[in-house]
């Protein structure tokens, strides 16, 4: 018999520990564009955990940017998407400003004509030794094609939003993802993580 590609080889057990839904209000957004991916690194075992995240280095520099919700006010779905020849990835993000200043809405009309990569902090970590904890913490959205806004709303009546705005990102219309989102775990450790994602935002993240 000949083995094809992308066969079962792993096995799934119980998880005992409890899951915990939900992410982290704080959310990074690095354009598209000024990601290498030439020096950006992968586990060699699995290409699905991403070692180390590079920017390149452009004059002016290139930055994540954080955007901060509040309540747990940001939302990631992810989702299987059958085409007539393949199956790809909807990445899914839907976040929201609890703002409407000049600033917010140039926030606003830069992004909607832009394509980005999301980080996400997810509120479940795993602990399993000896797998090192902290895999499961941070995602990647969009590391193939990258994000775009696909829907934008202000409510000025919302008494949700306090006249906030909704955003929603995801993928393009032709163009999704070919792997659900990317663990992002640097260094073995999530403190390792942790100072390479700050060594990566722009000086008006706090």
């Amino acid at each position: 018999m000949t083995i094809g590609c992308n066969q079962i080889v792993d096995c799934i057990l119980k998880n005992c520990a409890n899951l915990v839904p939900g992410i982290k209000d704080m959310a990074y957004f690095i354009n598209y564009d000024c990601v290498d991916k030439d020096l950006s690194t992968f586990d060699p075992a699995n290409s699905l955990l991403c070692t180390q995240l590079v920017l390149k280095t452009p004059s002016p520099p290139c930055y994540a940017y954080c955007v901060e919700g509040y309540n747990f006010s940001n939302e990631h779905k992810t989702s299987l998407v059958k085409k007539t020849y393949q199956k790809v990835w909807e990445h899914g993000f839907i976040f929201r400003l609890f703002d409407n200043t000049p600033e917010t809405k140039l926030w606003v009309q830069n992004a909607v004509d832009s394509r980005f990569m999301v980080i996400i902090e997810n509120n479940y970590n795993k602990d399993v030794p000896p797998v090192a904890a902290g895999r499961t913490i941070f995602e990647i959205l969009g590391w193939d094609f990258g994000l775009e806004l696909n829907a934008v709303e202000r409510d000025a009546n919302s008494d949700e939003l306090l006249g906030g705005w909704l955003l929603t990102a995801g993928c393009s219309d032709k163009l999704k993802e070919s792997l659900p989102p990317l663990a992002y775990f640097v260094g073995g450790t999530i403190a390792a993580t942790r100072a390479a994602l700050a060594s990566m935002l722009a000086p008006c993240c706090p």
